[in-house]
């Protein structure tokens, strides 16, 4: 099942660059580590899309990526410029190691960060442009800087902004709510294809099967688990069938989400 969008997820393709960094040249080490980045490209981010190239030119360090719009909507991007950059600031607050050396690097050299959105089908883009002033109090930033609760409600405005979402063929995530213990994400099942009461015959399966999907995109979730966790929430999947109207669930207490991050 497709999980929030969250800008920050490109914070994570930053490790490639950081591997790349070396002292042996008359470039700068974040030269050298965007050239030898860009050999990597195309970049494979799964089913939302590609990174497409690393450049650096002009103080200007721009990850461009190319998103499938079957599943991403670049357009919705730009009816909220101020909430990615928002969600890209607090991710970048979150980092730690190479990841966060190479940051550290652009701040040295007083570059700029943008992260350009293209769309595969449209060829439309959108772009968040960070400055090395941001950049640099971000990832100087306290985790305890954070406003966590801001930050939820900036996720959840944006990921509503990709709803609906056909996730697959049986599949829709209409939209992200919350209430008092959750955040919650509504999907819509197409039961001619499948029923609500065999899906709650899969319920072990499928908690094991969103727990593992999370763990391995623990890069892009870390964040946005980090708001629920910190604001008190668990999150719950709710499956609706089309035609009965049948409800079934799946549930993740706090705790749950605090073993998933190792916390």
């Amino acid at each position: 099942m497709k999980k929030i969008i969250n800008l920050g997820v490109t914070m994570c393709l930053c490790a490639m660059v950081a591997m790349c960094v070396s002292c042996n040249s008359n470039k700068s080490k974040l030269q050298i580590a965007v050239e030898e980045a860009q050999k990597q490209c195309p970049m494979d981010m799964g089913v939302i899309g590609k990174v497409s190239s690393f450049t650096y030119e002009n103080g200007v360090l721009t990850i461009e990526m190319c998103m499938n719009e079957n599943i991403f909507k670049v357009d919705a991007l730009s009816t909220d410029i101020d909430a990615a950059k928002r969600s890209a600031l607090n991710s970048l607050s979150t980092l730690t190691g190479d990841i966060k050396n190479v940051m550290s690097e652009l701040v040295n050299e007083k570059a700029a960060l943008v992260y350009r959105y293209v769309g595969d089908q449209t060829q439309k883009s959108v772009e968040v442009k960070l400055t090395y002033e941001e950049v640099e109090a971000a990832i100087n930033a306290s985790p305890d800087d954070v406003n966590y609760e801001e930050e939820l409600q900036s996720q959840i405005k944006t990921a509503n902004t990709q709803c609906p979402n056909q996730v697959d063929q049986m599949t829709v995530l209409d939209s992200i709510s919350q209430n008092d213990e959750f955040v919650i994400y509504n999907y819509t099942v197409a039961e001619d294809n499948i029923k609500i009461t065999d899906m709650e015959g899969q319920a072990t399966n499928m908690k094991a099967m969103l727990a593992a999907n999370m763990q391995q995109n623990m890069a892009a979730m870390r964040i946005f688990l980090l708001c629920c966790i910190n604001t008190n929430h668990g999150l719950q999947y709710r499956y609706v069938g089309s035609e009965s109207g049948q409800e079934f669930n799946i549930y993740f207490a706090k705790g749950n989400l605090q073993e998933l991050i190792g916390e």
